[in-house]
């Protein structure tokens, strides 16, 4: 953790079913760092730290991030209409609770196979995408990085 630039705050994700070993015994958290102003600073007071007491859903990628989490994260941490990035995209997990608290996104994702898995979770979410094999513009515009783009 020393590697991270120091935040102004901090919380904690606990996971009581246990995420892997180290060498103390089982990882079974993992730190939230906290950067600038809390959006909400001086409106309301809330928690740092969360407790995660349900299994992701299996959606393809082998380790998805809990829903109901990445949302109280966001909503934590981002107002409405805010833009939210989230660099390793993985299966859109950022990307979906942002669009359902009304948030913008932008995910990043190198595996095309990671990307494909989030276009359809998004598609049946948010966006009318449509395979268009014969329109190169389409098709680079899907893979292209694996950059992926919600707008509500």
């Amino acid at each position: 953790m020393s590697s991270f630039p120091q935040p102004d705050s901090f919380g904690c994700l606990i996971q009581p079913a246990t995420l892997g070993m180290q060498k103390w015994g089982f990882v079974d958290s993992q730190p939230i760092f906290y950067y600038g102003l809390d959006p909400r600073s001086g409106k309301t007071i809330s928690k740092c730290s969360f407790m995660n007491t349900i299994a992701p859903e299996a959606n393809g990628h082998p380790c998805p991030k809990p829903y109901h989490v990445w949302t109280l994260l966001l909503a934590k941490g981002s107002l409405n209409g805010e833009t939210v990035l989230d660099p390793f995209m993985g299966s859109g997990t950022t990307l979906v609770a942002a669009k359902n608290l009304g948030r913008k996104a932008i995910g990043i994702e190198i595996s095309r196979e990671y990307c494909d898995i989030a276009i359809r979770r998004l598609q049946q979410e948010v966006f009318p995408f449509q395979e268009h094999p014969q329109d190169e513009y389409a098709d680079a515009q899907l893979s292209l990085l694996g950059l992926a783009i919600l707008n509500p």
